[in-house]
């Protein structure tokens, strides 16, 4: 990974919530399952669900801005 592509990266992840960063970093950079998150943070599946697809959505969006 490039150092513009770590400064794009932080930039992102420091753009979300709380619990999204959480739930991002979980879920994709430790491969953690939508349940062990879940069970983890104390929340249910479908509040994870709308978390890491908001994040997902984010880093699409910004993904899509920074490459143009």
């Amino acid at each position: 990974m490039t150092r513009e592509e770590k400064v794009i990266l932080a930039d992102i992840l420091a753009s979300f919530s709380e619990k999204e960063r959480i739930c991002y970093l979980l879920h994709i950079g430790h491969k953690k399952s939508m349940g062990e998150i879940a069970t983890e943070l104390g929340v249910s599946k479908s509040t994870f669900r709308t978390h890491i697809n908001r994040a997902k959505k984010e880093v699409e969006q910004r993904v899509v801005t920074e490459s143009s």
